[in-house]
């Protein structure tokens, strides 16, 4: 039986463990996107633990860089979703009788 070192191994494990931290954090923050408050943190969490990984170049690339675009869309999609909401509010107030806006008919 070949002999392991063990702190080759032990840097090994950190990495993936970052990288699956990335994954996770990413793929939650995703999940959570109607949750805007937990949606954000931990899409932040899943882009700073992706760029840390992927930074180290030990572990997994693909799920350090799976975690980085899961978290980096997660930002976007949340993003997105309020400028709708602000969108949609503005169009919605400014389309109500008395809004200031008046319309003349001949």
């Amino acid at each position: 039986m070949p002999e392991v070192k063990r702190e080759n191994q032990k840097v090994e494990i950190q990495a993936n463990g970052l990288s699956i931290t990335s994954l996770v954090t990413g793929i939650s923050g995703l999940v959570f996107i109607w949750w805007p408050g937990i949606n954000i943190i931990l899409s932040v969490l899943g882009v700073i633990f992706g760029a840390i990984a992927l930074k180290k170049k030990q572990g997994q690339r693909g799920m350090a860089i799976a975690g980085l675009v899961t978290g980096i869309v997660g930002v976007a999609l949340l993003i997105g979703f309020w400028l709708f909401v602000v969108v949609l509010g503005v169009a919605l107030v400014g389309s109500q009788p008395g809004s200031g806006y008046h319309y003349y008919s001949y």
